[in-house]
């Protein structure tokens, strides 16, 4: 766990930013320094620690206590109340919105962020888009030659980022009709070497994060997916990904429970505000209205 100390004016310890493997010793009890305690999915930590750092800059008066201890953790401790806040790139399922209800409380969410999947190959590759079936057919091993796509009789290499389970889930259940990435597909640690791997792979094809993939253009080609019913190509632009044609962007959201305090509601506001978004790109997600 590291702890940062925001403030040695106040001489408190008061934020708390737990990485995704890494829950030994994070209290689940709310901080009683913090005025405002956010839990959520890890992979938004980045994120959730700039603007906190931000927020605190500008407001030296309210403190947070940040435990990112993923969506399932973040919705029972909102609704526990050690968490006034989370943060995630689901919605909420028919289980979890029928405990609300039957605890008659009330969640709202707000988008906060876009993120999702890039499909990439390598810069010099013909492949120009693909078809959903076919990345279908290519991510779930029933295709292992281009020649079933380009002509072209060559092995087809495919690379992911395995630490990343959140975002392989959503790209199986999205255009893999839920079923798993082929078990010949290579894993890597972090989006980066996978960039890097398809990069410098013949025939390789990978999927890594949007915004990581449209950041790596002069390395890789970010592929087009075929709209089938439009009979049109949907590139991973922001056109696009703002008005959710794209079909493996998705948004991220701050759930909270009943009334804003004055500090919660000022602290959505900067989140949302130019300045607050300016911080989007660094951090490995697109601006809310992006």
């Amino acid at each position: 766990m590291n702890v940062k100390a925001i403030s040695t004016k106040y001489k408190k310890i008061v934020l708390y930013f737990c990485v995704l493997t890494v829950f030994t010793g994070c209290s689940s009890e709310r901080s009683g320094n913090a005025d405002i305690t956010i839990d959520g999915f890890a992979g938004l930590a980045p994120l959730m620690e700039k603007w906190a750092e931000e927020f605190h800059a500008i407001s030296e008066d309210v403190f947070f206590d940040v435990h990112l201890n993923g969506h399932e953790n973040g919705f029972a401790n909102l609704m526990s109340g050690t968490a006034n806040m989370f943060v995630s790139n689901l919605n909420l399922t028919h289980a979890e919105l029928g405990l609300v209800k039957s605890r008659g409380k009330i969640i709202t969410k707000k988008i906060i962020a876009k993120d999702g999947v890039v499909i990439i190959v390598k810069g010099n590759s013909m492949v120009e888009f693909l078809r959903p079936e076919q990345i279908k057919s290519v991510f779930s091993g029933e295709i292992t030659s281009w020649e079933d796509i380009s002509g072209f009789d060559r092995p087809i290499t495919v690379f992911y980022n395995k630490e990343d389970m959140s975002r392989n889930y959503f790209f199986c259940k999205r255009l893999l009709n839920g079923e798993e990435i082929t078990g010949t597909a290579i894993g890597l640690d972090n989006d980066q070497e996978v960039i890097k791997a398809v990069s410098t792979t013949n025939d390789a094809i990978g999927i890594s994060g949007l915004v990581a993939g449209l950041q790596a253009m002069s390395k890789v080609k970010p592929i087009s997916i075929v709209d089938v019913e439009e009979n049109k190509l949907v590139p991973p632009t922001l056109p696009y990904i703002q008005y959710n044609l794209y079909p493996l962007s998705r948004s991220v959201y701050m759930y909270y429970c009943g009334e804003l305090t004055g500090a919660e509601s000022s602290f959505i506001k900067y989140c949302l505000s130019k300045e607050g978004q300016k911080q989007m790109l660094n951090c490995g997600v697109l601006p809310a209205g992006a």
